[in-house]
């Protein structure tokens, strides 16, 4: 049997300061979603799946866009990554995510742990809420409006 590696004092603070953080982004997303989530996820109508899907992908990224202000087009992608993770987590892992995020200019260590952490909490709020809907996001588009985001995705069911 392997010997668990001990924790140094800093480890676990962060340890503790990581799993703070996504219990506050995901009571922030659950808040921000209110009874709005079981209901607009059992009315989607396969013929406009898409564009439903990325209203439902708005509903979950808006409440983190003032985390991580400035990059709504990043967390966006995480979201995208996060809800594909739901549907197949053996081709979409958390490691793929790390990776990804080594190449993208301006992103810290501790940004890139912020953003995984994000995804992870993404990624369980689409579980959690929108369980229903099984779908995969090919291909999406989003923009910054100035006083709006449009986001548009292409998805195939599952």
């Amino acid at each position: 049997m392997a010997k668990k590696k001990k924790l140094s004092p800093q480890q676990k603070k962060q340890k503790q300061d990581s799993t703070e953080r996504k219990d506050y982004l995901f009571d922030l997303i659950q808040t921000s979603l209110g009874d709005i989530a079981p209901q607009s996820a059992k009315s989607i109508n396969p013929l406009e799946m898409g564009k439903q899907v990325s209203s439902l992908l708005m509903s979950l990224c808006e409440p983190t866009f003032a985390i991580l202000k400035g990059e709504e087009k990043l967390i966006v992608s995480v979201a995208v990554v996060a809800w594909n993770m739901s549907i197949y987590p053996e081709a979409y892992t958390f490691n793929k995510l790390k990776a990804g995020l080594k190449i993208h200019k301006g992103i810290s260590e501790g940004g890139s742990k912020l953003v995984v952490e994000i995804a992870e909490v993404l990624k369980l709020a689409k579980e959690q809420f929108y369980p229903e809907v099984r779908c995969i996001i090919q291909n999406y588009t989003f923009k910054d409006l100035g006083n709006a985001y449009h986001l548009q995705t292409t998805v195939t069911t599952v």
